[in-house]
């Protein structure tokens, strides 16, 4: 049987403009807006925490090298490294254990 899944409405309307208000980057929405890669660098930027190594290096190599922004490259790295440092001062990145841990 297959699952459904289950995603908002905002998130299926606007995915980067959702997921940067999910991550407090709303200011940045015009920057992001312009990029083709937007998507990639948030849903990474949430799910940083859960990747393997492998791919949370591709990852940070990515972002490191970001063409023709390198502010927006640095803002994209600090957080994921943040996450790692302390991972309950960005809820958006917790799992659901995590969640569960931190509410019950």
């Amino acid at each position: 049987m297959k699952k459904t899944v289950y995603v908002s409405e905002d998130y299926q309307n606007n995915p980067v403009k959702f997921l940067a208000a999910v991550t407090g980057l709303e200011n940045l929405l015009p920057q992001l807006n312009q990029r083709d890669d937007a998507e990639y660098l948030l849903t990474g930027l949430v799910n940083y925490r859960t990747l393997g190594q492998k791919k949370r290096i591709e990852y940070m190599s990515y972002v490191h090298n970001l063409s023709g922004n390198r502010a927006l490259g640095i803002k994209f790295y600090e957080l994921a490294a943040q996450q790692i440092a302390q991972p309950y001062w960005y809820a958006w990145s917790l799992t659901d254990e995590e969640l569960r841990d931190l509410i019950y």
